[in-house]
């Protein structure tokens, strides 16, 4: 089953909501739902993208469940940090 909302909040990072008011301070107008989709189609395309060069075979579904997941996101954010 697919997952409707996914927040992913540890340690530093900030929630949807922090983000939104980050963002509409900067001037960018964006409520929490806009920033969990700008989110969600990122990791969306990276795991497409993965998919694509190691020739993994995955289905749509099974990328969006991927890239939804808070075990994929984290990974994808600690390898960013480092």
């Amino acid at each position: 089953m697919i997952k409707k909302y996914v927040t992913v909040k540890e340690n530093e990072g900030k929630n949807l909501q922090e983000i939104s008011s980050i963002m509409c301070s900067q001037g960018y107008k964006m409520n929490h739902n806009t920033v969990r989709n700008i989110i969600n189609s990122s990791f969306f395309k990276i795991i497409k993208e993965i998919n694509e060069k190691q020739n993994l075979h995955l289905t749509k579904t099974q990328m969006i469940e991927i890239s939804m997941s808070n075990k994929f996101q984290t990974t994808i954010a600690d390898l960013l940090n480092d």
